[in-house]
């Protein structure tokens, strides 16, 4: 399976939760129906305070399931959570997941196989996919290099290596030695431990043979949250490390404080409305491109405007204000 040995390491997946209740029980039977070998795995979950009944769920899974752990993350954040599981865990070999994704039963049994000494972590696309409409048409802007900004493990890329992978499997001792993960980070944790991983000589290793498919949220106000609180942290991140900064990173910002100035400047002349105008325009066709390629209905152009720009916008106002906060 590796050049380890010929056994299967022991694999650990940590699940770092809170407020799950909608779709954790899915999860863990996923989980629990994996090919890998049952007395070789476990499964630790996390729940940060959930006022759901998440831990309820997960408390019936491990009256049957002697490999299913429940652990109380009081810090509540991920970060804490799969800290907490790290230092629980009795795998060779870990994962860190969400409460909210789907796989295939070979999922972990291909990611491990292709654990190897020279390769710290592995991992595959991760395709997004929602639930209703909004939560539909969400996950298709992320699957577009449009809503993605061309991030390796949202797209179908070649095999090789990666700056980032997602939900895939690492080597224990490494992710120990990278110290685990950063607990004053409030998001991109696993942006901020692979470029950790990277800054210690690890590779991280994409395959194409399995993929996750995280289900996103479906509302407008979460996926405002989400990418603003993604942008504020870029910044806390970026300082921590040399060369850690992609160019892709400084599209959102410079377009959002471009289109801010445009249309404050368009009160004082007019001529500078056309910005904004022409950005609609542009949000418009790339909508239109979307509903066509995927045989939808007209009226969703005007459900990916507005997701587009949310993306694009909440992402860099979030950038631009962590300029002055998060401080090393």
């Amino acid at each position: 399976m590796n050049d380890r040995n010929t056994t299967p390491p022991f694999l650990s997946v940590l699940l770092a939760v809170k407020n799950e209740g909608q779709y954790i029980e899915s999860t863990l039977k996923m989980l629990f129906e994996q090919d890998y070998p049952q007395d070789r795995f476990e499964v630790i979950v996390a729940d940060g305070c959930s006022d759901d009944n998440t831990a309820d769920i997960v408390k019936k899974f491990a009256e049957t399931h002697e490999n299913c752990v429940l652990l109380k993350n009081k810090k509540i954040l991920s970060a804490s959570g799969w800290n907490l599981g790290i230092e629980h865990s009795k795998g060779e070999v870990v994962s860190f997941l969400s409460g909210h994704v789907d796989f295939d039963k070979d999922y972990y049994r291909k990611l491990v196989k292709r654990l190897n000494k020279d390769v710290c972590g592995v991992g595959g696309p991760s395709f997004t996919k929602g639930k209703g409409l909004k939560g539909k048409i969400i996950s298709l802007a992320y699957l577009s290099v449009f809503g993605s900004g061309g991030a390796s493990f949202l797209t179908d890329s070649e095999e090789g290596f990666v700056e980032s992978i997602v939900f895939g499997c690492y080597w224990k001792e490494n992710i120990q030695k990278a110290g685990g993960f950063d607990e004053n980070c409030f998001r991109g944790q696993d942006w901020d431990l692979n470029v950790r991983l990277r800054s210690l000589g690890y590779k991280l290793y994409k395959v194409n043979d399995v993929k996750s498919e995280p289900f996103v949220r479906d509302s407008f106000k979460s996926l405002w949250k989400r990418h603003y609180n993604a942008g504020l942290w870029k910044m806390y991140i970026n300082r921590k490390y040399e060369n850690s900064f992609l160019v892709r990173h400084l599209i959102p910002p410079i377009f959002s404080l471009g289109l801010t100035a445009a249309i404050v400047g368009g009160l004082f002349w007019n001529i500078l409305l056309l910005i904004p105008a022409f950005v609609l325009l542009f949000y418009l066709l790339i909508s239109l491109q979307m509903t066509i390629k995927y045989h939808l209905r007209f009226y969703n152009i005007f459900i990916f405007m507005p997701v587009f720009f949310i993306i694009h916008y909440s992402y860099g106002v979030g950038f631009m204000l962590g300029l002055g906060k998060h401080e090393k």
